[in-house]
């Protein structure tokens, strides 16, 4: 992922965390197996961990919530952040390691929000 990025595209992050929300939402009302669901979520979020630290993942994304080179690390943190809320309440627990970088980049606006 390209980390020489100077400005994100919030719309770009609103985006994309609308297409992860849809997917799992779809994957909620057609598969009732709560396990199924927490492994979909869990590994799309460590997709999103591991994009934003460079690493390819031998996890394939589905085709519409693969993210191309172009995403930034901050924008792959701020799509981590945007999806935390819902992927919490699909049984996700929070990556402590990230939401340090999280608050390193976003601080002010993440301390507002109680995380």
């Amino acid at each position: 992922m390209s980390k020489n990025n100077t400005t994100m595209d919030i719309e770009k992050v609103e985006i994309v965390a609308y297409m992860y929300k849809q997917d799992w939402h779809r994957m909620s009302m057609h598969d009732q197996d709560r396990d199924n669901i927490e492994w979909h979520v869990e590994n799309c979020m460590n997709y999103i961990i591991m994009s934003s630290e460079g690493v390819t993942t031998q996890w394939n994304a589905p085709p519409d919530l693969e993210l191309d080179e172009s995403w930034s690390e901050e924008e792959l943190l701020a799509l981590y952040y945007e999806l935390l809320e819902p992927a919490n309440q699909a049984g996700y627990k929070t990556d402590k390691g990230v939401m340090t970088r999280v608050h390193k980049i976003f601080g002010a606006v993440v301390n507002r929000a109680g995380f």
